[in-house]
């Protein structure tokens, strides 16, 4: 245990040291800039990014690739003849499913910056080194190189494995792609939160409850409520824009919510926003999470 404590001490320091390297910028730089060209805000990012879904869809996707890769893999050390026939097709399965994979995970990665753009540009190379390695492998299976093919499977596999490490790191430890208001203390109580005449007419009013902070907003007389940090990467809403739509745009990637019921209008934002219940009561504005969210 204590062996094993050491590694993984070492392998978080080697991957926090690269994260803080700014020489890595120029190139993840140049990619980001390359995938907003290719990836612009619309309709396919959004359904990239998982805004259809409630959550991110890359995780789910990097399942069918490692999954598929590594049963491959497998049989092509251990299996007869025909099980590494059965190896080739898994590859090829493999690597078609890797092309939505790569696109969702660079649509979720491309509105990163400082470490987690880093991180996640060591996580993109090493999973396209991988992927690489897979590919390569036909060219000694058809040429009868059955060693160079098997060599090149056993190292691809392990520059995914060692890419995911990355990947686990960056959501699981760093909070990458998590919902940023999925953990505020709203209470399912009603709660005075301000004055109603302090609360002004078609703008955007940060106010706290029970410590976290919450967005108000007032059209003719009907105020809505939302949780304050936007669910992709935490921006402050209340110093967003609303459009005619009724939807607030959060100022730092531009992702879009409906002010009514908290739902993503457009990404990169995957999570809805919480809602909270408003009420004027003897003048003062009450808020409280809706009834449905409570019971879940």
């Amino acid at each position: 245990m204590a062996m094993e404590r050491r590694v993984r001490r070492q392998w978080e320091q080697l991957l926090e040291k690269l994260a803080r390297d700014e020489r890595l910028d120029q190139y993840a730089d140049a990619v980001q800039k390359l995938v907003a060209e290719v990836l612009p805000q619309g309709e396919l990012k959004d359904a990239l990014t998982g805004g259809w879904l409630g959550h991110a869809v890359h995780p789910a996707l990097t399942d069918v690739v490692t999954g598929t890769l590594a049963s491959a893999t497998l049989l092509h050390l251990v299996g007869t003849r025909h099980a590494r026939r059965s190896s080739d097709l898994l590859v090829a399965v493999g690597l078609l499913a890797a092309v939505p994979t790569v696109a969702s995970g660079l649509a979720d990665w491309v509105d990163t910056y400082g470490e987690e753009k880093r991180a996640g540009f060591i996580h993109a190379v090493g999973n396209g080194a991988g992927l690489a390695c897979y590919l390569l492998s036909f060219g000694p299976r058809l040429r009868g190189h059955g060693i160079r093919a098997r060599a090149l499977r056993v190292v691809g596999f392990g520059l995914l494995a060692g890419a995911g490490y990355v990947g686990g790191h960056m959501t699981l430890r760093k909070g990458m792609g998590v919902d940023h208001g999925a953990f505020a203390a709203f209470s399912e109580h009603w709660t005075p939160v301000m004055q109603d005449e302090e609360l002004k007419e078609n703008a955007l009013t940060k106010a706290s409850v029970n410590g976290a902070d919450i967005l108000l907003y007032k059209n003719h007389r009907k105020i809505y409520a939302l949780g304050n940090s936007c669910s992709h990467a935490g921006g402050p809403l209340h110093e967003g824009k609303v459009d005619a739509d009724g939807c607030v745009r959060c100022p730092w990637h531009h992702s879009v919510f409906d002010l009514a019921t908290g739902e993503v209008v457009h990404g990169p934002a995957s999570a809805p926003q919480r809602v909270l219940e408003v009420r004027r009561h003897e003048g003062t504005v009450e808020v409280r999470l809706r009834p449905h969210e409570d019971e879940h």
